[in-house]
């Protein structure tokens, strides 16, 4: 009596493991179905972006490492300054080490600390030689920030200027600028050097939650935001509300720079390049035919085991 049933269990076991379930060829139906219809290929029109085999040779490998060089985000370099009562030199700013707690903490709002010897993403030019062994860092799906913090940077026993902050800040297109002095206080041409196009200057108020703002720019530099001049900001929110500022300025400057190439268009015509370069001489078309969403079901679909 056991024999039977026995059979009955294992036949369709057996049967299972040599063919996908209905339910697996469905899944993966709607899968390729899925990532035809994101690209138009369900119901094709004349405007449906063409598909193009190109020849998996060397080549092509070559040409799609060069490409993966190319960032899919854009990346920025900002400047971060402390200024101590009473100071307006360079040199004097430049020496500074450390910061108010409220200062540390718009640190850690602005970004991640890093270790820059095993940091992976965007660096701005920092190396551990120079630039000490961290900094902060900030990355989201369009962009990566990597701050040029002088506090953090070591300072140099032989240099009283302090040049490698200064290279680092000085060719900084945008600045963020803590000070303990009073509002107004600090000028443009506080940082000798020929770009300092934007200054976000934070003046914390004393026994106060609130910071009052300054923004310096260049008069070729268009307006932006969302922060502006004069505006009292808490405390809490200027890490967030500066960031933004900061990024947007840099897009500003970069406007005006000639030949400057956002690094999406870039990467659109590096791949346009690829597909002309390695393109095969087999016709797409002969291997794909548009499919008619009304009438297409799993069952004409064939899927290439390789």
């Amino acid at each position: 009596s056991s024999s039977p049933s026995s059979s009955s269990s294992s036949s369709p076991s057996s049967s299972s493991s040599s063919s996908p379930s209905s339910s697996e060829s469905f899944t993966t139906f709607n899968v390729a179905r899925q990532f035809l219809s994101n690209f138009g290929y369900i119901s094709p029109s004349a405007d449906t972006p063409k598909l193009v085999l190109l020849e998996n040779n060397i080549k092509l490998h070559r040409n799609i490492r060069s490409l993966d060089q190319v960032s899919v985000k854009e990346t920025f370099k900002i400047g971060i300054l402390y200024v101590k009562k009473g100071q307006s030199d360079q040199n004097e700013i430049f020496s500074n080490t450390s910061g108010s707690e409220e200062y540390k903490k718009m640190l850690e709002g602005l970004g991640e600390m890093v270790d820059l010897e095993k940091h992976t993403g965007f660096s701005g030019g920092l190396d551990i030689k120079t630039s000490g062994n961290y900094a902060y860092y900030y990355s989201s799906p369009v962009c990566e920030v990597i701050y040029h913090v002088a506090t953090m940077m070591p300072n140099s026993t032989t240099d009283d200027i302090q040049l490698h902050k200064k290279r680092h800040i000085g060719n900084d297109s945008v600045h963020i600028v803590w000070t303990e002095n009073e509002y107004g206080s600090y000028e443009a041409a506080t940082i000798s050097g020929q770009f300092n196009d934007v200054h976000i200057i934070i003046y914390p108020l004393p026994f106060s939650s609130l910071c009052r703002i300054q923004i310096l720019r260049k008069p070729h530099i268009q307006a932006f935001g969302p922060i502006t001049t004069g505006m009292m900001i808490s405390k809490e929110m200027i890490p967030t509300l500066v960031r933004q500022t900061a990024v947007i300025a840099c897009r500003r400057v970069r406007e005006l720079t000639p030949g400057y190439i956002n690094p999406y268009v870039l990467r659109r015509e590096r791949i346009n390049e690829i597909s002309s370069k390695c393109k095969s001489s087999v016709l797409f078309s002969s291997k794909f035919v548009p499919m008619n969403s009304s009438k297409i079901t799993p069952s004409h679909v064939q899927l290439d085991d390789k």
